[in-house]
């Protein structure tokens, strides 16, 4: 299968369920997309850890500022049961100061900003979408 009419699997890590109900709607407009979510950092490692290579999320969405573990945390600790490195991890994130993006650099992870209309976070998330599937076409 092609990224183009494969199914994308996506998960959304954010602690606020304002911010998840905005990522799902801006999903809502592509085909294909199968959504999961999570509001804790931790049930989302508990559920990768239990997941086959073949079944991780292609692409995770996930909020720095998070109680317990941030989402850097959360990106360093889901990559070492990652063996393959096929999840494609994009921060959403509210406040981004430099030192969260000398993190993302670290990290060779996007970030963006998260938006303040719901046209916006559709742009910010079709924006993500695109990125995912131009890395996979090569």
């Amino acid at each position: 299968m092609t990224a183009e009419n494969s199914s994308l699997k996506i998960i959304i890590v954010d602690d606020s369920p304002d911010d998840q109900f905005f990522i799902k709607k801006a999903l809502w407009h592509f085909k294909n997309i199968k959504c999961q979510s999570f509001y804790y950092p931790e049930k989302f490692l508990d559920y990768i850890s239990s997941l086959k290579m073949t079944e991780l999320p292609d692409m995770v969405i996930i909020d720095i500022n998070m109680p317990r573990l941030t989402g850097f945390e959360v990106i360093e600790i889901a990559r070492r049961l990652d063996d393959e490195d096929q999840i494609k991890f994009f921060i959403l994130t509210s406040a981004l100061t430099e030192i969260d993006k000398c993190n993302c650099k670290r990290l060779n992870v996007e970030c963006f900003t998260k938006p303040f209309t719901p046209h916006e976070f559709k742009m910010t998330i079709q924006n993500m979408v695109t990125k995912w599937k131009l890395e996979k076409a090569g």
